[in-house]
């Protein structure tokens, strides 16, 4: 499957979009310590002087670059569980519909919605939701958030599955 997201590299490593960026600079996260502190200042004026004390501020590279490694780890572990499961969900999908349907609907979902994985395993919901309700309930991201939902909504956000067998709860 190609994608706008993923890429091989020559080594047959897999690339994700976020490694390909920039890293932050030291000058960019000082300037927004130095924002965030002057908001905090004018928000609490009479902590104004402690806020300096108290503020956890990046002096050093080295500090900087652990920021960045721990940002991307964390970016890189949610990234890679929505391509797992978007692949999940296109599997499924495929299931349920010819080899050509699901080049097109892969076609689809590149030429309309935004290159960004969340979007990836979203469509691929919804096409599971139209084409086998009765599933999409099952893999429901939601499903343990069914009896909340019920207090305020009639069907799940998610899954689109009826909610009034949990209103007497």
């Amino acid at each position: 499957m190609n994608s706008p997201f993923v890429t091989l590299a020559p080594d047959g490593r897999t690339i994700f979009w976020f490694q390909t960026k920039n890293p932050i600079t030291l000058k960019q996260t000082q300037k927004s310590i130095n924002r965030k502190r002057m908001k905090e200042q004018k928000a609490l004026p009479l902590f104004a002087n402690i806020i300096d004390q108290v503020s956890n501020r990046i002096k050093t590279e080295d500090q900087l670059i652990e920021l960045n490694d721990h940002r991307f780890d964390k970016l890189a572990q949610s990234e890679l569980r929505n391509y797992q499961y978007a692949l999940i969900l296109r599997t499924i999908v495929g299931k349920f519909v010819t080899p050509d349907e699901l080049t097109g609907l892969d076609e689809i979902r590149f030429n309309i919605y935004p290159a960004s994985i969340e979007y990836s395993w979203g469509f691929w919901f919804n096409k599971l939701k139209e084409l086998a309700p009765v599933r999409a309930y099952e893999l429901c991201l939601n499903k343990e958030n069914h009896i909340l939902f019920a207090k305020w909504h009639d069907l799940c956000p998610t899954c689109g599955k009826s909610l009034k067998s949990y209103k007497n709860r």
